[in-house]
């Protein structure tokens, strides 16, 4: 994927409806406006006026911070990321609740990613099929009507378009399910078809899982941990993401037979 300079200006054949957050006769290839509204309480039902809303952290597209504007650019245009048109943004956020309420996130216009509770919602993908804007909303909600939201405009442009990794997702040994409290490590495999080698991982966990790569020299493999109480099914998103941002995301899940683990044994006292 090429990239333009910030001070470069181009043809692109954009709609009449395009955001240039630019100053006259410079134009920004590809637009992602981000905003954020944050309300606390009262939203529905009973207001909590001491509850503290949730927040979001932080917005990535493609595994990259949107671009502030130049000074000079009109109020309308805001932060912003380069995404080719026919390619796939991946969107992913950063969440956390400073009372520690439970969290649901939603998202418009684009497709979910991962497991149905909050770590799992944190991932979502969206084609860029064409130069109209695609308007993308993110909303958190805590259980005490406390809301945080971002909007993001995703405009494509035809350029050199990257062709994205593909990756799939694997256990290193072959299981059905797990015990509560059990490990597996799960392998990352990720194709491109440019031969791009600089290719990176993230992997994010669901379903009260936890993921660790226990070896740096290894960014592909990781240790998922099922929670200690079983009856659950966990699930891990991988995304692969090469040198131009292009990315491919893969899913793995694993139910967790019920039950609870076995506390571990408690040390041998010393005799006297």
């Amino acid at each position: 994927m090429s990239h333009s300079s910030r001070g470069e200006s181009r043809q692109t054949g954009r709609p009449a409806n395009f955001i240039n957050p630019r100053i006259a006769g410079k134009i920004v290839p590809i637009l992602v406006i981000v905003s954020s509204v944050v309300f606390g309480g009262g939203c529905s039902g009973t207001a909590f006026s001491n509850n503290r809303p949730p927040e979001i952290r932080s917005f990535v597209i493609n595994g990259q911070m949107p671009t502030e504007p130049d000074a000079d650019a009109p109020d309308s245009a805001l932060p912003y990321r380069e995404v080719a048109r026919g390619a796939t943004a991946t969107l992913t956020i950063s969440v956390r609740d400073p009372d520690n309420d439970p969290l649901v996130v939603t998202w418009e216009g684009a497709t979910r990613l991962g497991g149905d509770d909050t770590e799992g919602s944190k991932v979502a993908t969206l084609t860029v099929e064409d130069t109209t804007p695609n308007v993308v909303t993110v909303v958190v909600r805590d259980d005490r009507g406390g809301v945080a939201t971002r909007t993001i405009s995703v405009v494509g442009v035809d350029t050199e378009v990257n062709r994205p990794p593909t990756v799939t997702l694997k256990t290193q040994t072959e299981v059905s399910e797990l015990a509560p409290g059990a490990s597996v490590t799960v392998v990352a495999e990720a194709t491109d078809p440019d031969n791009d080698t600089e290719i990176t991982y993230q992997f994010i966990p669901s379903g009260g899982a936890t993921v660790v790569v226990p070896d740096a020299d290894k960014p592909n493999e990781a240790v998922l941990t099922a929670p200690t109480t079983g009856g659950v099914t966990v699930s891990v998103v991988c995304i692969a993401t090469d040198s131009k941002e292009g990315t491919g995301v893969a899913t793995l899940s694993l139910p967790v037979r019920a039950g609870v683990a076995p506390s571990p044994s408690p040390s041998a006292s010393p005799v006297p």
